[in-house]
């Protein structure tokens, strides 16, 4: 993890996240995509409490979660039998431009990667294996960043209606 998102994560109190939560009486929706079944048994156990967690195992389980709910956060891995987290996350960005994308990746696939970070198809990557804390940190900037784009939408909406 970087510096960055170290600061970025921690000037977010614990108490301004709860209070947040619970005056919206919601929790943000994360759909994960990952073929390691322990993976997805893990992040809904560690972050379930926090977030609603759909996991998905297969791309195809993946879009059908996604066409019946949209999702704040999508987390994929990239190495997927089906098709490449970067591919699906283009997807994801194009349907559903307000979520936070985020790649799970080894690190030596990060160079392959650029131009889908430059061009904001992968908002962020984490790699594997991930730690908790690491994690957490990773979902308080997605939580920022979505917060940001929805009321950027709303703005944009009401000076159409202009």
């Amino acid at each position: 993890m970087s510096f960055e998102l170290d600061s970025i994560a921690s000037s977010v109190s614990t108490t301004t996240r709860r209070k947040t939560k619970k005056a919206f009486g919601m929790k943000r929706t994360i759909l994960y995509l990952d073929d390691d079944m322990a993976c997805l048994k893990l992040f809904r156990e560690t972050l379930g409490e926090d977030y609603e967690v759909r996991t998905a195992p297969t791309y195809a389980e993946a879009r059908r979660l996604l066409s019946l709910n949209r999702a704040d956060i999508v987390i994929s891995d990239q190495l997927m039998p089906d098709i490449k987290g970067a591919e699906f996350l283009r997807e994801v960005a194009e349907q559903y431009p307000v979520s936070f994308r985020v790649l799970l990746t080894g690190g030596d696939t990060v160079g392959n990667l650029l131009r889908e970070i430059s061009s904001g198809v992968i908002n962020l990557f984490i790699t594997k294996p991930w730690t908790e804390q690491d994690m957490r940190r990773v979902l308080e900037l997605a939580n920022m960043t979505h917060d940001l784009r929805r009321n950027e939408s709303r703005e944009c909406a009401a000076r159409e209606d202009l």
